[in-house]
């Protein structure tokens, strides 16, 4: 994949998964019921609310947020610098590390939450696009 492609679609993956992330840390707090609450097994809130939901007293959606902005980060400097290919690697394996977690969480309260799965889905989509730029930048090394 092109350079600027790549960038683009790391720009707005980051700008999605902000905007999921900045939505989940408001129905963190919120009282009510989540957008997606359809019934017992898919229910934001119950996910959203849970035990699970909190790392250090903090939402996880939360550090989703700052995982986001730090995509873009690594994403802007990348067009700057010409070795962004293992940073980006090792953030989204970071990322691939809490999507395990959150998955793990979904799985113990049996319950999924969409804009969770989305989020996860961006996550895996980002490790995916970093790995074949990682695997691009070093078949040209060694061209």
């Amino acid at each position: 994949m092109h350079k600027k492609k790549l960038a683009w679609s790391f720009l707005i993956i980051a700008v999605l998964g902000l905007a999921i992330s900045l939505y989940l840390v408001h129905e963190h707090y919120d009282s009510g019921t989540g957008f997606c609450d359809m019934n017992a097994v898919i229910s934001c809130t119950l996910v959203n609310q849970s035990s699970y939901s909190e790392l250090f007293g903090i939402p996880v959606a939360f550090f989703g947020m700052f995982w986001f902005v730090g995509l873009a980060i690594l994403t802007f400097y990348g067009q700057k610098e010409k070795h962004v290919e293992v940073p980006l690697l090792l953030w989204s394996i970071v990322g691939l590390l809490s999507v395990a977690y959150l998955m793990h969480a979904e799985y113990v309260l049996k319950a999924i939450c969409l804009w969770c799965t989305s989020v996860h889905i961006l996550v895996m989509i980002t490790t995916i696009l970093a790995i074949c730029a990682y695997r691009k930048k070093g078949g040209e090394t060694h061209a």
